[in-house]
């Protein structure tokens, strides 16, 4: 399966929504193909990993918000027109995802 992960908190092994979005990757890794969303990820082994950095504004909190909402929907509409990938899941963390077809909110 191919299955993309969508989070504007990063991934790390700090905090709770990073966490658990680090401990589904690992586990996923071993069977299936993913991807990452993410403005960073950091204690995970990448190697196995499509990870697309998402640039974002950090300050204000809602500047982070819509930058993020922007970016990741011109990753994935590049996607789609360049290369023509195809997720079946595309979990997101949170609203900030216009693809999203699983939210899971922590």
């Amino acid at each position: 399966m191919k299955i993309a992960f969508v989070t504007s908190l990063g991934v790390c092994k700090q905090g709770g929504t990073q966490k658990a979005v680090a401990w589904l990757i690992e586990d996923l890794v071993k069977e299936h193909n993913i991807s990452v969303f993410a403005s960073y990820i950091k204690e995970i082994d990448v190697s196995r990993i499509n990870f697309f950095k998402i640039h974002v504004i950090s300050k204000p909190a809602i500047l982070r918000y819509f930058t993020f909402l922007f970016s990741n929907t011109l990753y994935f509409i590049a996607l789609k027109i360049l290369r023509r990938d195809k997720f079946d899941i595309i979990n997101v963390t949170g609203a900030d995802c216009l693809f999203a077809n699983v939210i899971t909110a922590h």
